[in-house]
């Protein structure tokens, strides 16, 4: 896998600078091409639901009117941020809008890209209906980065830890991490979760046939793996996280508590994950 199409979620939140900056600074460092995507908001259904259900056409038409004065503005400061982002490290790119707030649409583009940066939030564009973090990546069919709205790193990559359980939802982002993996400085892997007897020198001598010489660490203990992550993270001095994306249901993860949730609901650096 090689990165040449990067989309990354634009909105018009003033904290998401650090989402755009590192979405071009990896095209920058890969020479591929970064997408911005602007899903538009949808007017809520709840803002016509004061009137006893009938809504004077004068109006609908005012709330609309302003509806779309208020996307436009959202649109065009979300636009101009992004392209800031990428002219400063001089990355090709372009803006796409979605309009009316479609799913269906966003996720046709995010499957055409090869790695997908959102926020924590995900993709707001629905007061109600807004898709989080963990919605993009299970829906958008390959890697996602997730950066938190305060990360103040203009670059990723240096150091990372992967975590490794030995799911399907880990090898497929260890795969997908590839490209990242080999351009890092220091690389630490981390085996934790109950599925990873004899993982240690088969991993090892993974990353030996590509060329490095990575520490292993094993976690055996009965604490929260994500929990676990987190600490070897800081004391790593990590910069990004690789890991798998909800290797069990999202209920049972909501019912049982799971690394998934753990990360996705307090994590504090960029996570580049895989469902």
């Amino acid at each position: 896998m090689s990165l040449r199409d990067i989309l990354v979620c634009i909105d018009d939140d003033k904290q998401s600078a650090a989402r755009y900056r590192l979405a071009s600074d990896l095209a920058g460092r890969f020479r591929a091409g970064v997408t911005g995507v602007f899903v538009e908001p949808r007017l809520p259904a709840p803002a016509l639901g004061g009137f006893g259900g009938h809504v004077p056409p004068g109006v609908v038409n005012e709330m609309m009117r302003d509806h779309r004065q208020m996307v436009g503005q959202a649109a065009d400061a979300a636009v101009r941020r992004f392209e800031l982002a990428a002219r400063d490290v001089r990355a090709c790119s372009e803006p796409v809008i979605i309009p009316k707030g479609s799913t269906r649409a966003f996720f046709n583009a995010a499957r055409c890209y090869d790695l997908v940066v959102c926020g924590a939030r995900g993709v707001q564009s629905d007061p109600v209906e807004g898709l989080g973090a963990a919605d993009v990546a299970m829906g958008a069919g390959g890697p996602v980065l997730i950066v938190p709205r305060d990360v103040e790193a203009t670059s990723i990559g240096r150091r990372i830890l992967v975590a490794w359980n030995g799911s399907r939802e880990a090898a497929r982002a260890l795969r997908d991490a590839w490209p990242l993996l080999d351009e890092a400085e220091d690389i630490r892997v981390l085996v934790a979760g109950g599925r990873e007897a004899g993982a240690e020198p088969l991993l090892q001598r993974r990353f030996e046939r590509r060329g490095y010489k990575v520490d292993v660490t094993v976690d055996r203990s009965d604490g929260s793996a994500g929990e676990v992550i987190r600490a070897q993270a800081r004391s790593f001095g990590a910069d990004l996280v690789v890991m798998g994306l909800y290797g069990r249901s999202r209920m049972q993860e909501f019912v049982l508590g799971g690394v998934s949730r753990t990360m996705l609901g307090q994590h504090s650096l960029p996570l580049f994950v895989s469902h």
